[in-house]
């Protein structure tokens, strides 16, 4: 037969045909995958069979070709015939388990799991042919188990209430391990605000308790009235692992009633102790709690911004003191922190801790040039910087400013340095009787002479500094 197509690589369809009878004899089929290569790495059979299926779409392949490949068990649509193979492996798992809903972890096919994800989320899309969407119908495949498992527990729930009387399956109950477990899923997501309100809606129709019949609601109340006798408030503190149960109870009644999510008959009862109006103060009684426990640890109430322990707990103190300064905290709350030692300028204590370190400095060296070099306190050194600028800012208390200048603070130090410089040139006129230093005499002096001079020449030197070096007798 004369060839009608040609490869782009120059071989004649015959011979392509028989690469592709050769490759069916090794594998048993004909779907050669796009780069796979036969014989000389020239030849591209994976490529040659995608363009006998492009071409065909385009109505231009000879019948005679169609024919020879289809005798061949030629696969005109892989995409296709691999949807068929997965249908049927669907159809062998529904007869063993009498349904279509596999999981993707199911061991025995884990490819089958994720094909049938991927037809629900192909027809959620809107993608997924209207004859495969009727054939999967036709087989009772379930475009949504989630909701259909929900409606089958549902149903083992009301039947548990018709012979109980109520819907409190108990966690270890062993008749249904799955309802007892269903149950309790969705006490927690009622609680993180995670069920549907539909779901809601029907369940609150069996009457279902949303705490669990170990802590139910009465229990929990009752213990909450106990504690409001014996600390004469109704907060409870999440620090103290006895109540912590019952703070976290608490807590969750709040957000209930926010939410709307409490019967009238519950909304009375907390409101008639006050636990549903007193939430902040039972929060500030829980970091009040929390910085006492810190003050009997380390001795004091200065807590750290980023307390490991307890990160919180810093910024809540220092919201405290913000609070007194503006005049917003309450007095009692005041005279409780200040019973325990609360420093409510804790940055006026660390100054002046400084301040005393520095006159210790200034009375070992006789000058406040505190540097790294001759310092070994680095917090010093810092602090002494900050002080610069600070007030270099316009943010520093003129009291301040006055105590450290009584020390002979160097506030200049670049300034402070061409002085000394200066002193030492001086001693060395009224020495030598000249200014002329040499590296020799005095490498540094020497260095820093030479630098006037070129400062000198480049209009860097301030006009006063000009004028003190030639009362000297400075030669530029």
């Amino acid at each position: 037969m004369t060839a009608l197509i040609v490869d782009r690589l120059g071989d004649s369809w015959n011979e392509m045909l028989g690469q592709l009878v050769a490759y069916k004899g090794r594998h048993g089929h004909t779907d050669v995958p796009y780069r796979h290569r036969h014989g000389s790495e020239h030849i591209k059979l994976g490529h040659w069979v995608n363009q006998q299926r492009f071409i065909r779409r385009k109505g231009k392949l000879a019948p005679d070709c169609i024919k020879r490949l289809d005798e061949l068990g030629f696969v005109w649509d892989p995409i296709a015939a691999k949807w068929k193979e997965m249908f049927a492996a669907l159809l062998v798992f529904k007869d063993k388990h009498g349904h279509c809903n596999v999981s993707t972890l199911f061991a025995e096919n884990p490819v089958l799991g994720r094909w049938v994800s991927t037809q629900r989320q192909e027809r959620q899309k809107g993608r997924l042919l209207s004859s495969r969407v009727r054939l999967l119908e036709d087989n009772g495949f379930d475009w949504n188990p989630g909701a259909t498992a929900w409606k089958e527990m549902i149903q083992k729930l009301e039947a548990y209430k018709d012979e109980n009387g109520n819907c409190n399956v108990p966690a270890t109950w062993e008749d249904d391990q799955a309802l007892a477990q269903w149950v309790t899923r969705q006490r927690g997501l009622h609680r993180n605000g995670g069920l549907e309100a539909d779901r809601v809606e029907r369940l609150e129709q069996l009457e279902f308790e949303w705490e669990s019949s170990k802590y139910s609601w009465e229990k929990m109340y009752n213990d909450l009235v106990e504690v409001k006798a014996r600390n004469k408030h109704p907060n409870v503190s999440r620090t103290d692992p006895k109540t912590l149960q019952l703070a976290n109870w608490l807590g969750h009644q709040r957000q209930y009633a926010r939410k709307g999510k409490l019967s009238k008959r519950q909304l009375q009862l907390l409101e008639e102790i006050g636990s549903l109006l007193n939430s902040k103060e039972s929060k500030w009684e829980d970091n009040f709690q929390l910085l006492k426990a810190y003050h009997e640890k380390h001795g004091n109430c200065d807590v750290p911004a980023r307390y490991p322990d307890n990160p919180s707990c810093g910024s809540w103190v220092a919201r405290q003191r913000r609070q007194k300064q503006f005049g917003r905290l309450a007095s009692q709350r005041i005279k409780r922190l200040d019973a325990i030692g609360l420093n409510w300028s804790p940055k006026d204590n660390q100054w002046e801790n400084m301040f005393s370190e520095l006159e210790k400095f200034q009375l070992s060296h006789g000058n406040c040039d505190v540097r790294p070099s001759n310092c070994t306190n680095f917090t010093l050194v810092s602090w002494v910087k900050n002080q610069r600028t600070v007030r270099n800012a316009g943010r520093m208390y003129a009291e301040r400013q006055n105590r450290l200048n009584g020390l002979g603070f160097i506030w200049n130090t670049k300034d402070h340095q061409w002085d000394q410089m200066y002193d030492s040139l001086r001693k060395f006129e009224a020495q030598k009787g000249h200014c002329d230093v040499a590296l020799s005499d005095d490498k540094k002096l020497g260095i820093w002479v030479s630098n006037q001079r070129a400062n000198r020449r480049r209009d860097k030197l301030r006009p006063e500094r000009i004028k003190r070096l030639n009362d000297l007798g400075f030669r530029w």
